[in-house]
Parts: structure tokens; C-alpha cells; sequence
């Protein structure tokens, strides 16, 4: 599926490795489920640019440290 969305000249993100929704886990949890994904995408994309993210279920974090806190 992947090579199809990149063949197809489609960009790939970071979605994390497990779709862990942000509002359910701590911020420390999600940032290591998402930096866990990181070595997938770099061997897909190689020298391409996949540094954009999409929040699991758009799931940004219900308290103001999970919203301001994702680096």
C-alpha cells in the first residue's frame, strides 16, 4: 500500500506507530509512539521530506500541557 501512495506521487507522514489517541495516553506515551514510527518512514521516504503529522482520531490532547506540549 505504501509503495502504491508513494509511486502515486503521494506524500507520507507520521500518524504514530500504533494510532494512539493522544486524549487516552500521557503525553510522554504518545511522543514515544510517534518518535517509534520515525525509522518506518525514513526507510520508506529515504531523502524525501515526511516530517508533517496527523494527530490519531485528530485527537490534539484534552489538557493544555498535552496541547502545547508535542514538540
Amino acid at each position: 500500500m505504501l509503495q502504491a501512495w508513494l509511486a502515486a506521487g503521494n506524500s507520507l507522514a507520521n500518524h504514530s506507530w500504533s494510532h494512539m489517541n493522544l486524549n487516552q495516553h500521557s503525553l510522554e506515551d504518545f511522543e514515544q509512539d510517534v518518535v517509534r514510527n520515525e525509522p518506518v518512514l525514513t526507510n520508506w521516504t529515504k531523502d524525501e521530506d515526511w516530517r508533517w503529522f496527523r494527530y490519531p482520531f485528530l485527537a490534539e490532547g484534552n489538557t493544555p500541557e498535552k496541547k502545547n506540549g508535542l514538540s
